[in-house]
């Protein structure tokens, strides 16, 4: 253990984790054979005989996509919420989503009362 999880607390933390008897998925920043850090998700499954049964899943590529969503989705906001022009999202049954800060200005309605009425619109 001490070769994947080299930091002393951390490694505590993951003996602690194991110890607790709980199947729920950690989070832990381990260690490969070639010194690199690899974020990964993991579980354990406790047999009705003793034996327990470890499940690492390597998160690295999913938290990254997750990164790129997440900065794309600041971008986006950003550029909407500067438009001069009033934009909304709604859904095919005219439940609104989303509301730029325009349109409080243009129309004198506020967000919160726009998406409670969509016949506003």
């Amino acid at each position: 253990m001490q070769e994947i999880l080299p930091d002393q607390g951390y490694r505590e933390l993951g003996l602690k984790y194991l110890l607790t008897g709980t199947s729920e998925w950690k989070r832990f920043s381990i260690k490969t054979k070639k010194g690199e850090t690899l974020e990964s998700a993991w579980s354990y499954v406790f047999l009705k005989d003793g034996t327990i049964i470890g499940i690492g899943v390597n998160i690295s590529e999913l938290l990254e996509k997750e990164r790129k969503i997440i900065e794309s989705q600041e971008r986006f906001d950003l550029l909407f919420n500067q438009l001069k022009e009033a934009i909304w999202f709604t859904k095919m049954d005219g439940l609104v989503i989303n509301v730029n800060n325009s349109l409080e200005s243009i129309f004198g309605i506020s967000s919160e009362e726009f998406k409670k009425n969509p016949k506003l619109w």
